[in-house]
């Protein structure tokens, strides 16, 4: 006696499934890969120094919109007084500010550098 099984229609829930998960996975891994970016695009200067990228170098960012965020936390300007205290003279503070980000909160973090005798400032720019 044989015994043959027809296959009339293939179940599609277990390969939805494997596609869910798969799906899952893709996003959560795409999630962690952008995170901690923050866009920029720095202004173009003629003369561009190669400067120290060492890495206890504290980094301050300020977006277009005017939000500043040092090591990549959002901040704010009170905020970032307080942080700079923390630090040593002798520690060396990079800003990158956007091009089209208001000249005015550039100014405010230099001169809040500047008040607490933070001296060793690095301001990046990309060359021309």
């Amino acid at each position: 006696m044989t015994y043959k099984n027809k296959f009339n229609s293939i179940n599609m829930i277990p390969l939805i499934d494997v596609m869910l998960v798969l799906l899952v996975i893709v996003l959560t891994t795409a999630t962690f890969i952008s995170q901690g970016v923050i866009k920029i695009e720095l202004p173009k200067a003629k003369t561009t120094a190669n400067g120290d990228k060492k890495e206890d170098n504290q980094n301050i960012v300020i977006d277009r919109n005017g939000n500043i965020f040092f090591n990549k936390k959002k901040v704010s300007l009170k905020e970032l007084e307080n942080i700079i205290k923390i630090y040593e003279k002798n520690v060396i503070f990079t800003v990158k500010s956007d091009k089209e980000a208001k000249f005015n909160t550039f100014i405010s973090v230099v001169d809040l550098l500047k008040s607490q005798k933070r001296e060793k400032i690095s301001i990046v720019t990309t060359k021309n």
